[in-house]
């Protein structure tokens, strides 16, 4: 059996300030979903601010467990959109963001239940 909620889904969106990230929050609808908006502390206050209006934003690292249990926190579900999306990257950096990255936000996830 199915049963609705008027409780919007608390998500974390990692990656918020990027292309996909920064589409899907401004274009979320806020009676089905509240946001968190996971920014890396490097990006650029002209791309952070805007975000501000859609929900709560906060600075991770992808490579800090630690940061991603905080981001975690009390969410229902994690869009993870963050990584390096350059097709010209080099490995190192392939490796830091997109795989060990990856398997950072869902390792936190899986402990923050």
């Amino acid at each position: 059996m199915t049963t609705t909620t008027n409780t919007p889904r608390f998500i974390l969106v990692t990656g918020a300030a990027g292309r996909i990230g920064s589409y899907f929050t401004k274009n979320a609808n806020k009676q089905k979903y509240k946001l968190r908006l996971m920014v890396h502390p490097l990006n650029p206050p002209e791309e952070v601010e805007p975000l501000k209006s859609h929900g709560e934003v906060i600075e991770a690292e992808l490579e800090k467990v630690e940061t991603l249990l905080k981001a975690c926190e009390g969410v229902d579900t994690v869009f993870h959109l963050a990584g390096q999306p350059d097709p010209n990257a080099r490995w190192d950096s392939l490796l830091k963001d997109n795989i060990i990255g990856t398997y950072n936000i869902f390792l936190a996830a899986k402990k923050s239940g």
